[in-house]
């Protein structure tokens, strides 16, 4: 029996915060002697990028520059930059030699300094303009490769609006004081454009008559997205259930009454999650941020358009490098 150190088995990274109220950062130290930039945590990319906007990064003793051109497109921005290689910290445990892109030219990078993409390295493909047949290993493969880690797993941990200094990011496995039950897996997809990310298949129902909002369909979980993003029809049949109202001037669906609205039940694998009423409505703490009425009940249920739906929602996600689960 070989006893493993917990404080070697994962990295807490702690202070996983929401500065933008709608999307998670969190603050990493890069180089030596060490800079710390405020990253965007998204899972739907797997490039990690510093110095696009209030921190610049500079070469420090530990900064190798490759020479290599980097260009990474994200839903709401890009950046278009060099790739250099460089010590990453995260409490006090080195990545050494992470392949880090730095933008000479970056746009959608609104309040925080660069993004720690946590999707498979797959993503990375196509982002060295010279080398675009070549995968970029990400933070966590380079923490597992070079024995920091346990395993190269990543579990995500999302702050919610009533305590938004709540979250958390733990490397190496499932820090067991996270979780109360058993841990769900279901397969990841390995066919089809959601396989790129951590991609899934599942159906959804709403309320006690269990009514069909969407049949077995692919998605994928996007840290990155603040909003829970259904296809066309599945978005048609959720306002029908729910008769809820589009509200042209928020751009988001508004219902009258709440009290009405019952959950959504995600039917992933052999497993039911339940979304309850409370989790349909857009925190009203953060209304005003969007100009919103504070009192009205706006929901965070939107169309993503006809082909693909991103599932943003659990509290916590756990994902595997090379994975056939999540």
């Amino acid at each position: 029996m070989i006893k493993i150190d917990w404080n070697m088995l994962y990295l807490s990274y702690l202070h996983t915060k929401n500065t933008q109220k709608f999307q998670m950062t969190a603050g990493i130290k890069v180089g030596n002697p060490p800079t710390t930039f405020e990253v965007l945590i998204d899972t739907g990319s797997s490039n990690l990028v510093v110095g696009a906007r209030n921190v610049t990064y500079k070469p420090t003793k530990t900064s190798v520059n490759t020479g290599d051109p980097v260009f990474v497109s994200y839903g709401a921005g890009s950046i278009n930059g060099t790739e250099f290689l460089d010590d990453v910290i995260l409490n006090g445990v080195t990545a050494v030699n992470q392949s880090l892109g730095v933008p000479m030219v970056s746009s959608g990078f609104v309040q925080f300094d660069g993004i720690l993409g946590l999707g498979p390295s797959d993503l990375t493909v196509g982002t060295l303009v010279d080398k675009p047949q070549t995968a970029i290993p990400t933070l966590t493969e380079t923490l597992a490769i070079q024995k920091k880690i346990a395993s190269p797993l990543v579990a995500l941990t999302v702050p919610i609006a009533s305590n938004p200094n709540g979250g958390s990011i733990d490397f190496g496995a499932p820090n067991p004081k996270k979780f109360i039950s058993d841990i769900k897996y279901t397969p990841v997809l390995k066919t089809g454009t959601p396989s790129l990310f951590w991609g899934l298949t599942q159906s959804i129902t709403y309320g006690s008559k269990k009514i069909e909002i969407m049949n077995a369909t692919t998605g994928f979980v996007d840290s990155g997205t603040s909003l829970l993003l259904l296809p066309t029809p599945a978005y048609q049949a959720y306002v029908e259930a729910t008769n809820a109202t589009f509200d042209n001037d928020i751009g988001l669906l508004k219902v009258d009454d709440p009290k009405k609205l019952q959950s959504l039940y995600f039917h992933i694998g052999d497993n039911t999650f339940e979304f309850t009423p409370n989790a349909q409505i857009f925190p009203h703490s953060f209304l005003p941020e969007i100009g919103a009425d504070p009192n009205s009940n706006f929901l965070i249920i939107a169309d993503a358009g006809p082909t693909i739906s991103q599932e943003f929602g659990n509290n916590t996600m756990y994902a595997k490098e090379g994975a056939t689960r999540v």
